[in-house]
């Protein structure tokens, strides 16, 4: 399994709760679709997603009210002990599974915080270097 960069992410306060949220820009299938993120605040149950991502207008939004529901993310450890999201988006029917890491590389304010990457199958991955 491998890691294709697929988008980028940007953590924000809300303003009024003070609760984290995330806006970004994903590429499927050649067109860029900005999504929000935000914790799942109606998780009841240890397999419920931590945070829901949402399908987002031209602006991004600062809650999910009125946006439509693309996928759920999971908060884990890597082996190296650092914390990411994974999960799945879907747009237009398309179901990619993803992950979310720190920006390590992060220099300029403008850079994104967060780098949405896709989970490529070793074999899918081979066939778009060629």
């Amino acid at each position: 399994m491998s890691l294709a960069k697929t988008g980028a992410c940007w953590l924000h306060e809300h303003e009024e709760t003070g609760d984290d949220y995330f806006t970004g820009i994903v590429e499927v299938d050649g067109a860029k679709v900005r999504i929000n993120i935000f914790l799942n605040e109606k998780k009841a149950k240890g397999k419920q997603p931590d945070y829901i991502a949402w399908l987002s207008g031209k602006k991004a939004a600062k809650s999910s009210q009125g946006l439509q529901k693309i996928g759920g993310l999971w908060q884990k450890e890597s082996k190296d002990k650092d914390v990411y999201l994974g999960g799945f988006l879907e747009i237009a029917g398309l179901k990619i599974n993803v992950c979310i890491f720190l920006n390590k590389k992060k220099e300029k304010e403008d850079h994104p915080d967060y780098i949405i990457w896709k989970v490529v199958k070793d074999q899918e991955y081979r066939r778009k270097k060629k």
